[in-house]
């Protein structure tokens, strides 16, 4: 799979575990690399680097298999998250409330966020 950018890369991976109920932690990065792991010691490990001179990015290493649960209270989840997956909602309904934005997160995704998550969505 390639990328045009390590932040292409974070994105995909950010939503896939978050689709996927798994929490992914971002190790220490740099411009032209990026890995990914799973909160257990040994589970899930997926590495991204620059492919030579050019500018395409690969995932060089893949270690697919979760050895944890899936988490309901997923970290990894942010206002920005939500706030793209709920960008229309939030925009017909001016007066929508905080628990309205919580309900239909859980409903449709089966994730729980934080009251200030949703707290930052209503102030877009």
């Amino acid at each position: 799979m390639d990328f045009s950018s390590i932040h292409e890369f974070k994105e995909a991976i950010l939503e896939h575990s978050i689709l996927n109920g798994r929490q992914i932690v971002f190790r220490p990065n740099d411009r032209v690399r990026a890995r990914a792991k799973c909160n257990q010691k040994f589970g899930h490990v997926i590495f991204c680097s620059k492919v030579g001179r050019s500018e395409i990015y690969k995932i060089k290493t893949c270690r697919p298999k979760h050895h944890c649960g899936k988490v309901f209270k997923n970290k990894n989840a942010s206002s920005e998250w939500v706030a793209m997956l709920s960008a229309e909602k939030l925009r017909s309904n001016n007066d929508i409330k905080l628990t309205q934005i919580m309900d239909d997160v859980i409903f449709r995704y089966g994730i729980a966020i934080s009251l200030v998550v949703a707290w930052k969505l209503d102030d877009c």
